[in-house]
């Protein structure tokens, strides 16, 4: 029996005799927990690979299996190639797979950082040197699963994780690793093929999905991913702040810091670390607070001493079986005095009282138990029912079932404790050394502006953790068994890997913004994840007319069939309908003044550029689906931001938020009512003319590559007029706001009401026809009947 450890999971109720054998899921108490681990037990006591003890070890194997659905990778990132060179990654909001199945887990080092590093890695290189580069990724961080590095610190690091815990972990390791060795090759016969488009189409799509289970496969590896410290989850600790504290160092690459500004960065790539996820997991109890450990041993002493004392007493209380003729009665017990005897167990009761308090389940299930069981004697102490005797002989077998995992704990904590120290200290330095190593890779620029690595990694490292240890008193860590523990994990640093050192450069920042749409091609069938950023103008995501499952799949039919290399071709002919049609022919000239002062149109006629110059077929879904979400009230302001039953297959008039819509126009109707009314003329006019005068500036623009999230109506030029149809069409709405802004000039100088009603019910209606339309193109099959 292996002995509890001390975390949060849930303990049945001792009355039904249950036991709490702990898992790892966080302290007992918060922030306080230093975790028993299978660290420096007995070489027989479990294999490198056992889920338990009975199955026995398995070969750490690489080979595709078939995976739980919660181990599947659903992560498809985006490379796009120009001029032979990836001028691209988007990752989008997917993530990998977790070892815990539902619930992500804690990241020991952060997860935007470990994707960073990536890209960072692969930007800028050929499609054959991001092969390469990949593999040789792939290939290092795998490299302690072969056979021959059974002693490596990998593999010993392996071999510190629970046996559940490998086991979530073993067959989605090997499998993602076979899936990236498989996808590499497959990308290096595809750019073996005759140059072309199609053979870099297909050879970037492999890459890409390549990159997805390289990051799941890291994902899985030893304490890379751990069980949150709360049954409620994962929560957030500040790591995106961080982050962009330390984007905004790195894209100012110019820049010098100051003092402060260097402790400031430096403090933020720290805080990309999870010093107190990494702590919990290297279970440093026993390495660094040996006080707290020998109460602890005190209190498993108490506890099994005042069970056993308890238990003598219990027999008085059993009524045994009459046999199957005979009925059971109530038993009076012999107690004799009864005031020495509830005195007794009060005094049971009291010493236990504060093992309720210990970090360790099953001592508080044994603390709970006791103290019940003895209440209990007491009230029975008058009279016994075969319901109680029942009940307390299964108290009994808990109380002794307990009492073993117990004596087993206690042996445990008083077990090697130099094995302990350098299991954590491998640990540590492993993750420490990791960190270290993703940051320098992803953040070069901040890195050595702050001195974050300083002249010795491994002595920056140690100098981090060790003021974390000393500035958190509940760990109870002593000051001589902290420097120890500094030591141990400087002497192990070394044999972790290469030295972290900064990258050449972060040439991969210009790309940092990118990635909330991603859109990939997985065995020729459109893959589709995340959504574009709402308009300028509307807070957050906004809330879509015409629910995003429907414009997705509208756009999935759309390519079904068609040849890859003919998608731009047909987006743009969609793109070129829209602007010809009602959406901009009527609603453009009534987007609300914020929306217009935002930006919204140039951003519209910016994003059928963008699908009509489309390197690739996944960069013109993308800017289409973005051109779709900018289109006059297809993304709104106002309304409700939650689901409502949208889902692929619901009937169209649920895929339709009318309520939205409804509040929107009527905020529309406020542009135009009193004073707010000369204000939104006065906008609709310098629309018109920032239209007009951005498509002159045109014939001086060179034709490149708009970044889909940050072109806004201060750049200077665009490439409008490279296309007659966008040309036309900016023409048309330019002239379009001129006019009904005079319209409603004349009005508001003839003091006549604006029938706002009317522009209201113009919006509903055209809006309601292209749901109808997006509906029916996304499922061809169904009868609408509208959304009326």
């Amino acid at each position: 029996m292996r002995p509890s450890s001390p975390s949060k999971s849930r303990s049945p109720s001792p009355s039904r005799g249950h036991t709490s054998t702990g898992s790892r899921t966080g302290s007992a108490t918060h922030h306080t927990a230093l975790k028993r681990k299978r660290t420096g037990s007995d070489p027989g006591e479990h294999d490198v690979t056992s889920s338990g003890g009975s199955r026995g070890p398995r070969p750490l194997t690489i080979e595709k299996r078939d995976l739980p659905a919660m181990q599947r990778v659903q992560l498809v990132p985006h490379v796009a190639v120009k001029d032979d060179k990836i001028t691209s990654i988007r990752f989008g909001s997917t993530r990998t797979p977790s070892p815990f199945g539902g619930r992500m887990g804690d990241h020991t080092g952060s997860w935007a950082s470990v994707v960073n590093s990536v890209h960072a890695s692969l930007y800028g290189k050929s499609p054959k040197e991001a092969v390469q580069e990949l593999r040789a990724k792939q290939q290092k961080a795998q490299a302690w699963m072969k056979e021959e590095n059974k002693n490596s610190p990998g593999r010993k690091l392996w071999d510190t994780l629970e046996p559940d815990d490998q086991d979530r972990r073993q067959d989605a390791l090997g499998h993602y690793a076979a899936q990236v060795d498989d996808l590499l090759n497959r990308a290096e016969a595809a750019l073996a093929k005759p140059p072309g488009k199609e053979a870099t189409w297909e050879a970037t799509d492999l890459l890409s999905e390549a990159i997805g289970y390289h990051l799941s496969y890291r994902n899985f590896l030893p304490y890379a991913t751990v069980p949150a410290e709360s049954e409620g989850g994962s929560k957030g600790s500040g790591e995106g702040t961080a982050r962009t504290y330390v984007m905004a160092v790195e894209k100012n690459a110019k820049a010098t810091l100051t003092p402060a500004e260097q402790e400031q960065t430096k403090k933020a790539l720290w805080q990309l670390f999870s010093t107190e996820a990494a702590v919990r997991e290297a279970d440093i109890g026993r390495a660094v607070a040996p006080k707290r450990i020998e109460k602890t041993v005190k209190d498993i002493d108490t506890a099994t001493t005042q069970a056993t004392e308890l238990q003598k007493l219990m027999p008085k209380f059993v009524i045994p079986s009459a046999g199957p003729a005979k009925k059971r009665r109530k038993l009076t017990p012999s107690v004799g005095d009864y005031a020495t005897f509830t005195t007794t167990l009060t005094s049971i009761a009291d010493k236990v009282k504060d093992l309720d308090k210990s970090e360790y389940p099953a001592i508080r299930e044994m603390g709970q138990l006791i103290a019940q069981t003895a209440g209990r004697l007491q009230t029975l102490a008058l009279g016994v029912t075969p319901k109680d005797s029942d009940g307390l002989e299964e108290a009994g077998e808990t109380l002794t079932e307990l009492s073993g995992k117990l004596t087993d704990l206690k042996t445990f904590l008083n077990g090697d404790r130099d094995k302990a120290l350098d299991n954590s200290a491998l640990i540590l330095a492993h993750l420490l050394h990791e960190h270290q190593t993703t940051v320098a890779g992803a953040y070069p620029g901040a890195v050595v502006k702050s001195g974050f690595l300083g002249d010795d990694p491994a002595k920056a490292a140690t100098r981090k953790l060790t003021e974390y240890l000393k500035g958190r008193p509940d760990i109870e860590a002593e000051g001589p068994e902290i420097e120890k523990l500094a030591r141990r994990i400087e002497d192990l640093y070394p044999a972790l890997g290469d030295k972290p050192a900064p990258a050449k450069d972060s040439a991969w920042t210009a790309d940092a913004g990118t990635g909330g749409l991603v859109t990939a091609f997985r065995d020729g069938k459109l893959v589709v994840q995340g959504r574009p950023p709402a308009p300028r103008g509307i807070d957050g995501m906004g809330s879509h007319t015409t629910a995003w499952v429907a414009e997705v799949g509208a756009v999935e039919k759309l390519v079904d069939g068609t040849a890859r290399k003919d998608v731009p071709k047909k987006l743009g002919e969609e793109v070129d309908g829209d602007l010809t049609g009602d959406l901009m022919g009527k609603l453009a000239v009534l987007l609300p003044a914020q929306q217009l002062e935002g930006g919204q149109l140039s951003a519209v006629f910016d994003a059928a550029v963008d699908v009509k110059s489309a390197g690739s077929p996944e960069d013109s879904v993308n800017a289409y689906l973005r051109f779709r979400n900018l289109l006059p009230y297809a993304t709104v302001d106002a309304g409700d931001r939650g689901g409502h039953a949208e889902r692929r297959g619901a009937k169209a008039s649920v895929l339709f938020d009318k309520e939205s819509l409804d509040k929107a126009t009527e905020q529309k109707a406020l542009d135009l009512e009193g004073k707010s009314t000369d204000e939104t003329i006065k906008t609709m006019r310098a629309t018109a003319k920032e239209l007009t005068d951005t498509l002159d500036r045109s014939d001086d623009v060179v034709m490149t590559d708009l970044d889909d999230e940050t072109a806004t109506s201060e750049t200077s030029g665009r490439p409008w007029k490279h296309y007659k149809e966008i040309a036309e069409a900016v023409k048309a709405t330019a002239a379009a706001l001129t006019a009904k802004a005079d319209e409603f000039s004349r009005d508001r100088t003839a003091r006549k009401p604006i029938n706002t009603a009317v522009l209201r019910a113009t919006i509903m209606s055209v809006r309601r026809k292209e749901h109808d339309r997006v509906y029916a193109l996304a499922n061809p099959k169904a009868a609408t009947g509208g959304t009326t």
